[in-house]
């Protein structure tokens, strides 16, 4: 998945899985993804706001 709008039940899921490995990945030493891990955040947080 590349970074898109979250549309879908399954686009959600796949997001939170791909935030879920860069926090894990956030913990290590070296980490360079952080602004791919800000952006996957906030798409997740804009689909739980809107889907309220």
């Amino acid at each position: 998945m590349g970074t898109q709008l979250l549309q879908t039940e399954d686009d959600y899921n796949e997001a939170l899985a791909i935030a879920s490995k860069l926090v894990d990945a956030a913990a290590k030493p070296g980490m360079t993804d952080r602004n791919r891990l800000g952006i996957m955040t906030g798409l997740i947080e804009l689909l739980r706001f809107t889907q309220r």
